[in-house]
């Protein structure tokens, strides 16, 4: 699992750092720790619905916070969980940084999907992505 949950970033609401070799990795490992605050048996939640990713940004912080608050809208609009997978191209071109890719999941099934936090946004407070020590790493607090 290439995310740890903290208590130290954030008091009243979650946290959790997440990393990745390279930045394709970071971004499914933060979308990863994000779906798991929400259900907290991701590994039910069945490929029925695709969504497309593609998404460009002037730095790297607000290209994950888009990917982050992209997948929050799909389940606050459509009651739909997804999880992305290895996306098709993460990085930086020019001055904009892009990632094109998809995502694919199904609507929440209280039946089936053990919920956990209801997530309402992704919070700017302790929020920072940066290469360290050899791999990108995002610390994430988001508002429960």
């Amino acid at each position: 699992m290439p995310y740890t949950y903290s208590d130290e970033l954030s008091t009243s609401d979650e946290a959790f750092c997440a990393w990745g070799y390279d930045l394709s990795e970071l971004c499914v490992s933060v979308c990863d720790a994000l779906i798991e605050l929400m259900v907290v048996n991701p590994e039910q939640i069945a490929a029925e619905e695709r969504r497309e990713l593609a998404l460009s940004c002037d730095s790297v912080e607000e290209l994950i916070r888009n990917l982050l608050e992209k997948l929050l809208f799909y389940k606050d609009a459509e009651g739909v969980v997804v999880r992305l997978q290895q996306p098709e191209f993460c990085g930086q071109v020019g001055n904009v940084w892009q990632l094109k890719g998809e995502a694919w999941g199904e609507a929440i099934d209280p039946s089936r999907h053990e919920t956990g936090v209801d997530v309402k946004a992704v919070t700017y407070h302790n929020f920072r992505v940066e290469w360290f020590q050899d791999k990108w790493q995002a610390c994430v607090v988001v508002d429960v």
